[in-house]
């Protein structure tokens, strides 16, 4: 699952988004915002499904996500997909990661705090 979609997942899941093609539109504006040098398609890279549904899982339906953050914290190359020699696919890749529903929530869904 790219890692775009596990963060509309989330924010659909959460009634922020009324659908998934908004809540991607969401992630693209956040990142273009915030992340001005570096490049979105680099960053969307598959993630396992294992891992997408575990963070989808412990998001839950939270009340706000930081989008900002969330794009963040799924920037790590622990995330990147498994043609990356550093990458795993296995529930191992959330080590040091926090990706616990108080670490993705903020004061409100586009990431700005």
């Amino acid at each position: 699952m790219l890692k775009s979609n596990v963060i509309a997942q989330c924010l659909l899941n959460s009634c922020i988004v009324q659908n998934l093609q908004i809540g991607l539109l969401v992630v693209q504006q956040v990142f273009a915002e915030h992340f001005q040098d570096q490049s979105f398609s680099d960053w969307n890279t598959q993630i396992s499904d294992k891992t997408a549904q575990l963070i989808i899982k412990n998001v839950g339906r939270s009340m706000q996500i930081n989008v900002r953050q969330f794009i963040a914290n799924l920037g790590s190359n622990t995330f990147d997909d498994a043609t990356n020699p550093q990458s795993t696919s296995s529930e191992d890749a959330l080590i040091g990661i926090d990706t616990t529903q108080s670490s993705l929530t903020g004061d409100r869904f586009n990431g700005r705090t």
